[in-house]
């Protein structure tokens, strides 16, 4: 019979698997809350560009520091690591963590990437965020660092969406304030978590009167074929093991893969679907509108040429 420490780490991997979200309660000490808290208030208070310049910045693929903020939005400081020792210190600590570590092994396989990390605060009176998805394959830990009592400026989750066939990537009109009774919110004190596959859709409820912190890293599996996104390497050489390794190219160790097979069909999103499922029908339609969004951009393109 498996002792209590071997079970929570199973008993949490069937609700990732089930729900697509499982929280970590008390991942971080109050200690290390209150020193990520203080240097992530700091980072957030630095000069800031606003959101219209997230794309350029995204499509150089530079590792770079750098704070988006704007009116009624959320502020973000992406490529968090590396901007603070003292940061990084605890960063490594949760990633070292027994249980995020079965996770995402177990969830991802060995060898999983370090995608993007940032810090992030919904601020008081910011507007929520559509329901949508991420990029398949894509795995996110979540940490609160203010206390969350309710889902108002926090991440809300559609339980057992990820194993849904992919239609769209967002539903641009569908807020998460229409299905608000149907979501399940990373509530809880500061230092919980919450990991979560990206596949989930998932959103935010507009902000109420207190402003809200969280980190994020996301994962992407060996396999994902991703330009890589990592720190210089003066950075790593100072960062801590399981950060490092999370950024290696190197491929020494067996490649693990997912512990079970459901595992790897969420992960790839091919969880068997009946031939008469109205899922076929849907993503018919997806697939017709990606088409023709695709070509309408391409005639755009080619107007604004002449």
């Amino acid at each position: 019979m498996p002792s209590k420490s071997q079970a929570v780490p199973h008993a949490l991997l069937r609700e990732l698997s089930e729900s697509g979200f499982v929280k970590l309660c008390g991942l971080l000490n109050q200690d290390q809350v209150l020193a990520l808290r203080q240097e992530a208030q700091r980072l957030l208070e630095q000069r800031s560009l606003t959101w219209d310049h997230y794309t350029d910045w995204a499509a150089r693929g530079m590792y770079r520091g750098t704070l988006f903020a704007g009116p009624e939005r959320d502020s973000a400081i992406f490529d968090l690591i590396g901007q603070s020792r003292l940061v990084d210190e605890v960063v490594e600590a949760a990633l070292s963590s027994p249980v995020v570590q079965h996770l995402l092994v177990s969830a991802l396989g060995s060898g999983y990437r370090i995608w993007y990390n940032q810090a992030r605060r919904a601020n008081s009176g910011g507007r929520g965020l559509r329901m949508h998805q991420d990029r398949l394959g894509e795995m996110s830990l979540g940490i609160l660092l203010s206390d969350t009592p309710s889902m108002a400026g926090t991440t809300a989750f559609l339980p057992r969406s990820h194993r849904w066939p992919r239609v769209l990537g967002s539903f641009p009109l569908l807020s998460p304030h229409y299905i608000g009774n149907k979501l399940v919110g990373a509530t809880g004190a500061p230092g919980d978590a919450y990991l979560f596959y990206n596949a989930t859709w998932h959103g935010r409820l507009p902000s109420d009167g207190v402003a809200r912190t969280s980190i994020f890293l996301s994962f992407l599996p060996r396999s994902a074929f991703e330009k890589r996104h990592c720190p210089p390497v003066e950075v790593l050489q100072r960062l801590g093991p399981s950060l490092r390794r999370a950024w290696s190219t190197e491929d020494h160790e067996p490649i693990t893969p997912p512990a079970t097979e459901e595992l790897r069909h969420i992960l790839n999103n091919s969880l068997p679907l009946p031939a008469l499922s109205p899922w076929r029908v849907a993503m018919a339609a997806s697939s017709a509108c990606e088409v023709a969004l695709h070509a309408a951009r391409r005639i755009k393109r080619v107007m604004n040429r002449k």
